[in-house]
């Protein structure tokens, strides 16, 4: 019998992509394949080609064979020494115990570490009670909070205790794994009712799937907070390796190392949709790219991309909210717009043409459904909250020996370092701080205020996981460039070790030896003879073959890049000589600096670099938006409206979001800016109470040396305010046992009155608005009142550490919910114990506008409810 089940037809498939990833490793080749020497137990070679088939390029160019080897020996390990191992079949066990990597992290060897911490913990448990308890494992060690698009490792999560949903569930997942649970990430892209996204796991037991929020343990499950707002999605995928899974889900796209599965049925109600793509003629086009879309973060946003088959074909399996359609290939493009009553069948033409002609629509999500309740006892729900304030003491006590600030301040004195800049370094380190703190101690005798420097210009994140060896190489290497630029710039454009979302390793002394003096000279002289080094000397290979985000000498060493490698490794190496070199922060694409200003590094196949001169000159062109004055409130790019270029008949958001955002405030939207010339798309959004979108797209061409004006215009609903009912005087305890009424006098400006479950994501995402919106808030003299039940106290909470909130923004108690009950009764209508529970309050005690559960953009949407009064 062949191992793990596999079928004849399977194990050739495994084997032709082994043999293809080993042809394409081949300067690597010692590094990755040489484990493969000594071994002969045929399951562990069977696992081991299956990762190397289908793993992305990324991790042949990044890691060595012996991690990958210790991956494959633990996990089958673990199914031998776990009573349920026999019970999960080969196809499970590749598919979903097996793989090593969730998302964009970096690969640790973390088995060994979950299986020593959480082994004996589940001894003795059924299949079901031990992913309960993993989970609660999970949140002992590690809560949410926002940050950036970079996967922190597991293992990283587990040393700063704080981490996002894909974080969080990149841990859980992991953690599984490493007991022999198959586990998966489940992903929903994009949101049609709300901005952002979300994250969460399916385990497998005993035959049946089931779904449970990361690091948010419930009495049982299949219950999870975002339960309900899943049942408004149109996409919820995960993405397994290979091309040999046969089970029962939806498929969404097979490609040769990866398989998209949609989970979507498993939540809410789907439609099928096929969108046929026709050339200008109207002849079927094969190869095109079909990008499906929702409104999302002030854009069209793709929730998956299909590529059209022989009869033209692109289909999904989709939830009953509106779509855009994007297709195009060399040729052309083209968009239509679907609502979610339409066929199932549409039609797409793509063309050359770029119209400026204004057009508008309403992207309206799938509805708000009920919710699938399980039934939970009361005992086991007072059982579950006993343990989460439990595991809140324990995270809470771990967090307590990371550098406090007293010891940073103190640290800094020690080390004639800026006070200020040492705290926020060293709190943002988290669980790293230590390391940190040490690295200050070692490298500022000789770098002084260089030392505190490189810390700064990398992320929160970064300073998370980084490593003494990464700092002091790029410090060491770097710091004899100093001078020859601003202090700003050469931070920034030279010492900075970050370019994309890569894992930050040292590279610059290996890069220094492995070119001549007389190389990086001739560098320095003429960067755009280190461009075409690159094309002469990595071979670019087809986008996505990477999937990720390599290390500058990983894809040094492996030879083959693809656009965006190329990318990395150009601005890498031209730092590693002493060349300023940056992505740009509006458009991403590589450039370095020159007296002239800044350059195109022209990247990828069939670009021609250009002289600086004419590079200057291209980028003469320049756009202002004029807002119509009649409008009022703040306008925020990524939310209200972002500009798009077309660009290989595909529009690129521009990411403005680096640019000053005081350009868009309702007081000052003039100012200039300087962008490429071309065809662009400026879109505007303004969602609604209920989740849909008035969109209107404006497009408009920018053309050299030219300043072009255009109107931003965010479309308003002409419907009357409704008034959902009138407050009545609310009662609450304070946090010093007083009694706290809510009444006339605390509406009287307008208010924000919510009941909050402190520890969850919803409740997180709108305190961190309210902290955005301070001013706001604070000039409309808004009040702000937060109320908690007593089971969504924690120990963890702290009222007087949430120092950014609209000045007086008040915490109290509704024991038994009593206010919360009142309130309902006075507005005849009872909410959904989804949380957070806010409403908007005008002066006349009115209550204008009312949201459950997770929202993005509730704090602005009570700020404009309470703006129109």
């Amino acid at each position: 019998m062949n191992p793990f089940g596999l079928s004849d037809v399977s194990l050739k498939e495994i084997e032709r992509n082994f043999q293809l990833k080993k042809d394409l490793a081949k300067k690597r080749s010692t590094q990755m394949f040489d484990v493969f020497a000594d071994l002969t137990d045929l399951e562990e070679i069977t696992a081991l080609k299956f990762l190397y088939a289908y793993m992305p390029l990324t991790d042949l160019a990044d890691y060595t064979g012996e991690l990958f080897l210790s991956h494959v020996r633990h996990a089958l390990k673990a199914r031998e020494m776990t009573p349920w191992g026999k019970k999960v079949s080969g196809s499970h066990f590749l598919h979903f115990v097996l793989p090593y990597r969730i998302t964009n992290e970096t690969i640790e060897d973390y088995r060994p570490y979950f299986m020593e911490e959480l082994f004996d913990r589940v001894k003795g448990l059924s299949m079901a009670d031990a992913i309960l308890e993993i989970n609660h494992w999970t949140h002992e060690k590690a809560t949410y909070i926002a940050s950036d698009p970079r996967t922190a490792s597991p293992l990283t999560l587990v040393r700063n205790a704080k981490g996002r949903c894909g974080e969080e569930s990149a841990l859980l997942v992991t953690a599984l794994r490493s007991l022999c649970i198959p586990a998966r990430q489940c992903y929903t892209p994009r949101w049609a009712h709300t901005d952002s996204n979300h994250a969460w796991v399916e385990a497998w037991a005993d035959g049946e799937w089931y779904f449970l929020g990361a690091c948010e343990p419930e009495p049982r499950l299949n219950m999870g907070w975002f339960s309900g707002p899943a049942r408004r999605a149109m996409l919820v995928h995960t993405r397994i390796p290979g091309n040999i899974y046969d089970g029962p889900e939806l498929q969404v796209q097979v490609r040769d190392d990866h398989t998209e599965l949609n989970l979507l049925s498993n939540y809410a109600p789907t439609r099928d949709l096929t969108v046929v793509v026709r050339d200008e003629q109207g002849d079927v086009v094969e190869g095109a790219y079909v990008d499906f879309q929702v409104f999302n973060f002030g854009m069209f946003s793709t929730i998956v991309q299909r590529i059209s088959d022989a009869q033209g074909e692109a289909k999904i399996t989709t939830g009953h909210g509106d779509l855009m359609i994007f297709a195009f290939n060399q040729d052309g493009w083209g968009y239509k717009y679907v609502p979610a009553d339409s066929g199932p069948m549409v039609e797409v033409r793509l063309s050359k043409e770029q119209p400026e002609e204004a057009f508008e629509l309403t992207m309206t999500p799938p509805p708000e459904l009920p919710d699938k309740e399980v039934q939970v006892t009361e005992d086991e729900r007072e059982a579950n909250n006993a343990r989460l304030k439990y595991e809140d003491e324990v995270r809470t006590a771990y967090e307590d020996t990371f550098v406090s600030e007293a010891e940073a301040r103190e640290l800094a004195r020690e080390l004639g370092l800026d006070e200020d800049g040492t705290v926020d370094v060293l709190i943002k380190a988290r669980g790293n701080s230590h390391r940190i703190a040490q690295f200050l101690r070692d490298a500022s005798p000789k770098y002084g205020e260089w030392a505190l420097r490189i810390l700064q210009v990398v992320s929160a994140k970064d300073l998370g996981d980084t490593t003494a060896e990464v700092l002091s190489d790029h410090l060491e290497h770097s710091m004899p460039e100093r001078g020859r630029f601003s202090d700003d710039d050469f931070a920034a454009y030279v010492l900075c070790p970050r370019v994309s979302l890569e894992v930050m390793r040292p590279y610059r002394a290996f890069f220094r030896s492995e070119f001549s003096a007389e190389q990086q000279a001739e560098f320095k002289a003429n960067p755009a003879k280190l461009v075409a080094w690159i094309k002469e000397n990595i071979t670019e290979v087809a986008e996505g073959l990477f999937r990720g985000f390599p290390t500058p000498r990983g894809i040094y060493e492996l030879g083959l890049a693809d656009t965006h490698a190329q990318e990395i490794l150009f601005v890498a190496l031209a730092r590693s000589f002493g060349i300023p070199a940056r992505l740009d922060p509006m458009d991403r694409k590589p450039q370095y600096l020159t007296e002239e200003g800044w350059v195109d590094a022209k990247i990828g196949s069939g670009a021609i670099d250009s002289q600086p001169g004419e590079e200057a000159q291209a980028q003469a062109a320049m756009v202002r938006f004029r807002r119509r004055s009649a409008e009022a409130g703040k306008l925020e790019y990524y939310r209200n409206f972002t500009v798009s270029r077309l660009e290989g008949n595909v529009f690129h958001t521009l990411r403005f979001r680096d640019l000053d955002e005081a350009s868009f405030d309702e007081e000052d939207f003039s100012d200039t800016l300087q962008v490429r010339p071309g065809y662009y798309w400026l879109t505007t959004g303004n969602r609604l109470a209920d989740g849909s979108v008035l969109v209107r797209v404006q497009p408009f061409h920018v053309r050299s040396n030219e300043t072009t004006t255009v109107e931003l215009v965010l479309r308003t609903d002409e419907k009357e305010q409704a008034v959902l009912g009138t407050m009545t005087e609310a009662v609450f305890q304070g946090f010093d046992d007083q009694e706290v009424s809510v009444d006339t006098q605390a509406w009287e400006n307008g208010m924000l009155l919510a009941w909050i479950e402190p520890d969850r994501e919803p409740t997180k995402h709108l305190i961190r608005e309210l902290g955005e919106l301070k001013t706001d808030y604070e000039k409309k003299a808004l009040s702000v009142v937060l109320a908690l039940g007593e089971d969504k106290l924690t120990d963890s909470f702290d009222p007087n550490s949430y120092t950014n909130l609209p000045q007086g923004a008040l915490f109290c108690l509704d024991k038994d919910y009593a206010a919360l009950q009142n309130v309902e009764k006075a507005l005849g209508h009872e909410f959904p114990r989804s949380y957070p529970i806010v409403l908007a309050v005008n002066a006349q005690g009115e209550v204008v506008y009312s949201s459950t559960g997770y929202q993005i953009g509730t704090g602005v949407q009570v700020l404009e409810h309470l703006r129109k009064e």
